[in-house]
């Protein structure tokens, strides 16, 4: 969304200044509409972007934690070892890992 709202501001200041540069007589009038779409365009983009979270459909993405993916590898080796869920969660409750890190690794 920020990346189209970029580019559309690089291409108003361009046609700005092509029609400043060869036809002073219409500047004030397409520097106007090329404001107006601009700010009608951030304005819909940002309905539209609020409407799709506040539905759920534009979820937050989580940083990513480095413990979270050795926690989520070292219980898929040790399954592949024959170890059961619940040995594998008892041995990291008991070795102090957060019962909620535990339980989000192994969905």
């Amino acid at each position: 969304m920020i990346f189209e709202l970029i580019v559309i501001f690089i291409l108003l200041f361009i046609i700005i200044g092509l029609v400043y540069q060869f036809m002073y007589d219409i500047y004030g009038w397409v520097l106007s509409l090329s404001l107006i779409f601009y700010i009608s365009y951030s304005a819909v983009k940002l309905v539209y972007y609020f409407r799709k979270k506040k539905e759920g459909q534009i979820k937050e993405e989580e940083p990513k934690d480095k413990n979270m993916e050795m926690l989520k590898d070292f219980i898929q080796k040790n399954i592949k070892q024959g170890f059961k869920a619940e040995q594998i969660k008892e041995a990291l409750l008991k070795e102090g890992w957060p019962k909620e890190k535990v339980e989000k690794a192994f969905k």
